[in-house]
C-alpha cells in the first residue's frame, strides 16, 4: 500500500486521473496487527487481519473512503466476481 501511496501522492492534483489515495501502511498499523497473529494462524486468517484492519482505516476517512477501498482492494484481486469480503 505504501508503494500505491507515494505513487499518488506525487501526482499535481491538476493532473490526477483519479481521487487521491489516503490509505498507507504505517508502523502503528503493523504494530496492531502482529499483535493480533497467533502461531497457528493459517496464511488466509493473517490476511483476514491485514483487511479488516485497512477496511476499518477506510471508515475514519471523512472523504474518499468508497475510492480509496476500490483503489486498496485492486492490486490485491478483491474486486473479482464473486469474491466474498468482510
Amino acid at each position: 500500500m505504501n508503494v500505491e501511496y507515494i505513487r499518488n501522492a506525487a501526482q499535481e492534483d491538476d493532473y490526477r486521473p483519479e481521487p487521491a489515495f489516503e490509505l498507507q501502511a504505517s508502523c502503528r498499523n503493523i504494530k496492531c496487527i502482529t499483535e493480533k497473529v497467533l502461531p497457528l494462524m493459517e496464511p488466509t486468517e493473517v490476511w483476514q487481519l491485514v483487511l479488516d484492519d485497512y477496511l476499518g482505516e477506510l471508515q475514519t476517512l471523512t472523504s474518499g473512503a468508497e475510492a480509496n477501498g476500490l483503489k486498496f482492494k485492486e492490486p490485491e484481486q478483491l474486486l473479482s466476481p464473486g469474491r466474498v469480503l468482510r
